[in-house]
């Protein structure tokens, strides 16, 4: 049962976990699963037993006195109907005690996963009497099923015990006057008592199924919750290449006119005021191959942002407000009408204040949401038509403050393609440099795009660091000194005994990930290298920087053909920082479509095309170096208290 619920649980849409409590989830999870498994397991033969308890009972009673039968039977409703309602309460203080526990967990998650800003505010105090009113709840509630169960037992002995003195008085009467022998009113008042007995089993039944009834439906309302991002059915095709034709919305369709119109009318709206020509790197694509990722006028609203209740009406009616930047957006809209484009080898810089919506346009991508109007492609195809793991295997998402689980660096480079060999008896030993692993021969790995990331050049830290055509040619020339470096490394981690579990293909591609993201140095200074443990509770503790280097291994170890960085050179310093951009270069080189959500000015320099956000809506879109000249520049204003501290 928690097998199924968590495979429920998994596949639903982020807006139900950013409605749901993860420790209300997590006793659903727990408790509920395991308060129904129990009465599952042990219901049926508790029902069993009392059936065939009540039902032998009668049949011996009716068999052995059937006058004593009839008077012993008359107490059953009134038995019933005073106990009845009672276990029902029992079973109703369930539910409520699991409640209990779900707030006392928490309160206790959240403060002692943010114990760094409960002790920094000095909330000790606080965070424990939050703590203790939960546990004061709980315990108040246990203290009312105990109390409403032993009232219940009680009352179910008095029941039985006055009945039984009754048949008890009405037996020797009729022993004396002759009617019925001694012995067989002894055997009734076993048979009687076995007919209690099962009553009183089918009393507790009775409390443990209403309690079922409730926490399966609590159950069964998250199994078979449907979630609100339906997996479609195509598979993303791999951007066509110049002479093979267009495509379009559908597999071999063609591009409307009306498509083609609207590019060109985008492109002319990029003109400058003169009429001339746009620059070549200010252009958008209107060529359908060159199109990755395309928004069509996407708006999207929160449930928690809507307006609700009485303003529904009134806000109904009211027309759409116009903004200081004179566009409309309609209230409650996290974004409104963006559209824009990004095709093959383009880095586009994201800029805007907090809350401007530019992590929502990442989220959009991977479909965490769906948009309430528009449509977001990917190489002409709408997203929503896609399956999730051939859309989310194409975009590689890096976030500003990213999550390391509690395993290994290298299972958390390989995060979702690891799974352990099931026979670790037959691994190859390590091959010896004369083999094609320590050759200029590469291991083909399969990959999601077109361009795959293991043909990517062995290029060390500095060689990362040049730039334009220095780069290109030091990217091309084998170094024999830094390939023996690398097989040396490999050697190595191949030679620990945990790699024994890991597929050798895999693992190389780990290795080679890590080093482009420039992580691989300080993963091999730990005490395990690329197998130690690291994550909460972990011995190991990496600064945000590492953390954010070993999340960009991640993402380029799935190949993707889109790469979204969400702030993920914020915990940098500035050589890694400087590294990390040339890594980008590199990817640009690579055909690989990049997003970059940035603060920094020098970031978004190196961007082929720059979109502004404000209030959820593109106020400026361009060539960075062009919108800063422009005059009451929302970019510009963006960064004027950091333009004389970076280097233009």
């Amino acid at each position: 049962m928690r097998k199924r619920l968590f495979r429920s649980l998994i596949r639903q849409d982020i807006s139900f976990f950013d409605s749901q409590c993860v420790g209300t989830l997590a006793s659903r999870l727990i408790n509920d699963t395991e308060d129904l498994q129990a009465i599952v397991s042990d219901g049926g033969t508790k029902l069993l037993t009392a059936v065939l308890n009540c039902v032998g009972g009668v049949s011996m009673m009716l068999a052995t006195d059937v006058t004593m039968s009839v008077v012993g039977l008359l107490g059953i409703p009134l038995f019933l109907a005073t106990t009845g309602n009672a276990s029902k309460l029992s079973g109703y203080y369930g539910l409520l005690i699991n409640d209990a526990l779900a707030e006392g967990n928490t309160v206790a998650t959240e403060a002692l996963a943010n114990i760094e800003a409960v002790q920094a505010n000095c909330a000790e105090d606080s965070e424990v009497a939050k703590y203790e009113r939960s546990q004061d709840a709980y315990l108040n509630l246990v203290g009312k099923t105990q109390f409403s169960e032993s009232v219940l037992n009680q009352t179910k002995q008095l029941l039985l015990q006055s009945a039984d003195f009754l048949l008890l008085v009405l037996g020797m009467y009729r022993v004396v006057r002759g009617e019925v022998t001694l012995g067989r009113c002894l055997a009734f008042r076993s048979y009687l008592r076995k007919l209690y007995s099962g009553l009183d089993r089918l009393l507790e039944i009775y409390g443990d199924f209403y309690f079922s009834l409730q926490a399966s439906e609590r159950y069964f309302d998250l199994v078979d919750r449907v979630s609100a991002i339906q997996d479609g059915e195509g598979v993303p095709p791999n951007a066509p290449t110049k002479g093979n034709g267009e495509r379009g919305l559908g597999k071999g369709q063609q591009r409307t006119q009306e498509e083609r119109a609207s590019r060109e009318e985008e492109n002319a709206s990029l003109r400058d005021d003169e009429g001339g020509a746009v620059p070549e790197r200010q252009k958008i694509a209107t060529e359908a191959e060159q199109n990755v990722i395309e928004f069509r006028n996407v708006s999207l609203a929160f449930p928690s942002s809507a307006v609700t209740g009485a303003q529904a009406a009134e806000s109904a009616t009211e027309k759409e407000e116009e903004d200081s930047t004179r566009r409309r957006r309609r209230r409650g809209e996290v974004l409104s009408d963006v559209s824009f484009r990004a095709g093959k080898g383009q880095i586009v810089a994201i800029v805007g204040r907090s809350g401007a919506g530019k992590s929502t346009l990442a989220k959009l991508m991977h479909r965490f949401y769906d948009p309430q109007e528009g449509s977001i492609l990917l190489n002409g195809v709408d997203i929503r038509s896609l399956r999730l793991h051939h859309l989310r295997s194409r975009i590689g998402f890096v976030e500003q403050e990213p999550l390391l689980l509690r395993q290994s660096i290298a299972e958390n480079i390989a995060y979702g393609l690891y799974s352990p060999l099931p026979n670790t008896a037959q691994r190859r030993p390590f091959a010896a440099p004369s083999s094609p692993f320590a050759t200029n021969s590469r291991v083909p790995f399969a990959s999601s795009s077109g361009t795959s990331f293991s043909s990517l050049p062995r290029s060390t830290s500095e060689q990362l660091r040049k730039h334009s055509s220095t780069e290109e040619n030091a990217c091309a020339e084998k170094d024999p000194k830094n390939e023996q470096d690398e097989d040396d490394d490999f050697e190595e981690i191949f030679n620990a005994k945990e790699a024994e579990s890991w597929p050798r293909e895999l693992l190389m591609k780990t290795v080679r990930a890590a080093k482009v993201a420039h992580a691989h140095e300080f993963i091999r200074r730990l005490p395990r290298g690329y197998f130690t443990l690291c994550g909460d509770g972990a011995a190991v503790r990496l600064s945000g920087g590492q953390k954010q280097r070993i999340a960009i291994a991640r993402s380029l170890c799935r190949d993707p053909q889109v790469f979204v960085f969400d702030e993920a050179t914020s915990c940098l310093d500035a050589a890694t920082e400087a590294a990390v951009e040339a890594t980008l270069d590199l990817l640009r080189k690579r055909q690989k479509t990049i997003f970059v959500i940035a603060h920094k000015l020098a970031t978004t320099r190196k961007a082929d095309f720059l979109i502004a956000l404000d209030k959820g809506c593109i106020v400026e879109s361009g060539y960075p170096e062009e919108i800063l000249e422009r005059p009451n520049s929302r970019y510009a204003q963006l960064f004027a208290d950091k333009k004389p501290q970076e280097a233009p």
